[in-house]
């Protein structure tokens, strides 16, 4: 899986692949997945395909594996997320 980064308006790009999964991994990131948060510095949180979040605190420099699944469930037919607790 890589991750792009471009710091200049989209004219170049940089791939970006310190911590995510690379071999034999057949999963791709879930651009309605990613959020961030309030926190200084910024937390950048990415969802994958593979239902699985990985997270950055340094600008996406380094990434880090932080749920290792996320079971969805129907619920008054809605979809609620449960999710599962982070790794220690």
């Amino acid at each position: 899986m890589i991750i792009d980064r471009s710091r200049n308006g989209g004219d170049d790009w940089e791939p970006l692949t310190n911590g995510l999964p690379r071999k034999n991994a057949f999963i791709h990131s879930m651009h309605e997945g990613m959020a961030t948060d309030g926190i200084d510095p910024c937390g950048i949180y990415l969802g994958t395909s593979a239902v699985q979040v990985f997270y950055s605190r340094d600008d996406r420099d380094n990434w880090e594996f932080l749920v290792e699944c996320l079971r969805h469930h129907k619920f008054a037919g809605n979809r609620r997320r449960e999710v599962a607790k982070p790794k220690r």
